[in-house]
């Protein structure tokens, strides 16, 4: 538990930080204080909030450096986060319209707005049910080794994809396994769905052949696609700007994990799975290519287990006083959008 002074003052260098990007020296907090509290008093609580893991020491300076607990202090129990005010919400709601009068894509506008206003990258992912089950497959012979999979899950996406498969099978071999396969996964929830418990609930006793095992496997694959979220990812150039990210190798490690296929984007339905407004610091998001990173994540409820999220992603020094209303606002946004409720 920080004492007051402690706290005045590592608000204060936090502020100062987010600013200027620069070390913050005891001298600088003095004046900002108006010397109520003298240098050395200040030098000795910097000192003691470094120790606590609060703070750090810069190496080039003589000055203090926020990292991930004096961070999370300073998020919980340090700032005031208000809503946006009348004016800049009828700013906000107006630009949206227009960008979706321009491009007919609510979401698209809301994640595109949400990074032009704060700089940073914003990830969406539409809206998905906890639980998701195989309405449709189809499994169509098109040629010798090779077939179509049609599949369409309870959320309503469809997917094609063509697969390779035993010249060994013909159209009616096909036809028989997608009736056994569309039966045996009656009621599975796909989203816990994996190739082994695929393979025990549908391989019958009398096959057990490689070639049957092949061709399950590339259907398996299909109907994972179709379940996968669909995400969209705007604005990663604006963390090119940024100090944090000032050489190809860091920024190269962002990409890599906000690629469809990499860490962040395989993990965001599990990282904000106990709230609908969560902010991770650093080596809370727990991938270490975010490590110098702040991820807010708020998702939105439509009903019927069917879910959404909103996510922005900027470096540790980020304005949390302005940024998170501003997520809160566009989650709102999309929510009354979707239900069909006024913004």
């Amino acid at each position: 538990m920080l004492s007051e002074r402690q706290s005045t003052i590592l608000k204060l260098v936090i502020d100062t930080y987010i600013e200027s990007a620069e070390p913050v020296g005891s001298k600088y907090i003095a004046d900002l204080l108006g010397h109520s509290v003298s240098s050395a008093t200040i030098r000795n609580e910097m000192s003691f909030l470094e120790e606590y893991g609060f703070l750090t020491k810069a190496h080039t300076s003589s000055g203090r450096l926020p990292i991930d607990k004096g961070y999370r202090e300073y998020v919980d129990n340090l700032i005031n986060i208000e809503k946006i005010n009348k004016a800049e919400k009828m700013n906000l709601t107006n630009a949206l319209h227009n960008y979706v009068y321009e491009n007919g894509n609510f979401i698209e506008a809301a994640t595109s707005i949400l990074s032009y206003i704060t700089g940073m990258v914003t990830i969406s992912v539409l809206p998905k049910s906890n639980k998701t089950y195989l309405e449709h497959l189809k499994i169509i012979f098109m040629e010798p080794g090779r077939a179509l999979v049609v599949t369409i899950v309870s959320s309503g996406i469809a997917h094609n994809r063509f697969i390779r498969i035993s010249e060994l099978f013909d159209a009616s071999d096909l036809e028989k396994i997608e009736k056994s396969l569309e039966s045996n996964l009656h009621g599975v929830d796909l989203n816990s769905l994996n190739f082994g418990k695929m393979k025990i609930i549908t391989m019958s006793k009398n096959v057990n052949s490689q070639v049957y095992e092949d061709l399950l496997y590339e259907i398996y694959v299909s109907i994972k696609q179709a379940n996968e979220l669909d995400v969209n990812v705007t604005g990663i150039e604006n963390l090119m700007r940024l100090p944090e990210f000032d050489t190809s190798n860091k920024v190269f490690n962002i990409y890599k994990a906000l690629d469809k296929d990499g860490d962040l984007i395989n993990n965001l339905d599990k990282l904000n799975e106990k709230d609908d407004f969560t902010v991770l610091i650093g080596n809370e998001i727990k991938i270490e290519d975010l490590n110098k990173c702040t991820l807010i994540s708020a998702t939105y409820d439509l009903g019927d287990d069917l879910h959404g999220q909103i996510n922005l992603i900027g470096p540790k020094r980020m304005n949390y006083e302005l940024v998170i209303p501003k997520v809160g606002f566009i989650r709102e946004a999309i929510k009354n959008e979707l239900l069909g409720n006024e913004i």
